[in-house]
């Protein structure tokens, strides 16, 4: 069957690169940039929102979904991954070169370029405050959100990358996946069986916790939904008019509380369908390669705090406008080091 066919099976349809999940994601990203912007601008407690933010009572924005997308497709892309892996070793430094080289560029440049150049404190000051080396932490995924004197003054104070908070919620889904992966071979029924007590988990949740902490638990979720795409993929069929209901019974919930539930039941079928049944285009097809979604996403906030710094009196759209430009500048910088330096490991491995 020809790839564009409807009744393909996902299996068939999400193989190679020709597809729009590049594009999907740079979009998402761009998103999380334009819902930070109203933070960055009006504070903690900003009461101007994004469109979606106001339209779901602030229980779903930009950056909520943009996240959803991310982790949904992880999820599937990851058991991919884990299935390919001969050994956890193997799996988990295929990761960790994904993740980890463009985050420690970010971080570099953030302590010892932009820090002592927009920090409130002479150099000085700033070089020998304790906190400055404990913000390397961030390097091993643990989110430490301050340096000395940096941004102090914003409305949104002394956080310098509110993004990073992701990473160490989707390098566990990673371990997770793996180990669902030893333990059931990904066969349906022992993945069924496994699957069963956290069906059961996220239903007490509902029932009792909902909707605490649903910022972590929804993309968990949505990266869970992923791997059972994975699983099930042999089956998943995806016709146009099924996409297209889903996405309209998804919009219909967003103001009447409903997001939520539409955006584990409805939402991943659409993502899927957008991803993978429409046609790439050559944008999607040259994204597929360049890869910026990631780096996007590590620099939208400190280039949006930056320029809230620099320009007190910004509007929120020339905000958003100005940290997608030198984001997708400092992210393209990001990926081509990473890319150099993960070509470099791997030759001398090969050697």
């Amino acid at each position: 069957m020809q790839k564009g066919l409807t009744s393909a099976p996902l299996s068939t349809i999400a193989v190679g690169h020709e597809n729009n999940l590049a594009l999907i994601r740079l979009i998402c990203a761009f998103g999380v940039i334009v819902s930070h912007s109203y933070a960055l601008i009006g504070g903690i407690n900003h009461s101007e929102k994004d469109l979606l933010s106001t339209i779901t009572s602030d229980s779903l924005g930009y950056g909520a979904f943009a996240v959803g997308v991310f982790f949904l497709f992880g999820g599937y892309l990851i058991a991919g991954s884990a299935e390919r892996s001969k050994t956890f070793t193997s799996f988990i430094k295929k990761r960790i070169l994904r993740i980890i080289p463009e985050l420690t560029f970010l971080v570099l440049m953030l302590a010892f370029v932009i820090g002592p150049l927009a920090s409130s404190l002479p150099p000085a000051q700033y070089f020998t405050n304790p906190s400055l080396p404990v913000f390397l932490l961030n390097i091993a995924l643990i989110p430490v959100h301050c340096l000395p004197g940096l941004f102090n003054s914003n409305p949104y104070p002394n956080v310098v990358d509110g993004s990073l908070w992701t990473l160490p919620v989707e390098f566990s889904c990673y371990l997770l996946v793996f180990l669902s992966f030893k333990l059931t071979h990904f066969d349906r029924n022992k993945y069924l069986k496994l699957s069963a007590p956290i069906a059961l988990l996220v239903l007490i949740y509902f029932i009792i916790l909902y909707p605490y902490q649903i910022s972590v638990v929804r993309p968990v979720l949505l990266y869970w939904i992923g791997t059972t795409a994975y699983v099930f993929k042999d089956s998943i069929h995806i016709p146009k008019p099924l996409a297209l209901g889903s996405f309209f019974v998804f919009c219909i919930s967003l103001p009447i509380g409903w997001s939520d539930a539409t955006m584990l039941a409805c939402f991943p079928i659409f993502m899927a369908w957008l991803a993978f049944s429409v046609k790439a285009s050559k944008a999607s097809l040259l994204l597929n390669k360049l890869e910026l979604s990631y780096g996007v996403y590590l620099w939208g906030w400190p280039v949006g705090q930056l320029a809230v710094l620099l320009h007190p009196n910004i509007s929120v759209e020339v905000l958003a406008l100005t940290t997608i430009i030198f984001s997708l500048i400092m992210g393209f910088m990001g990926q081509i080091l990473a890319s150099n330096l993960v070509n470099t490991i791997q030759r001398k491995q090969a050697n």
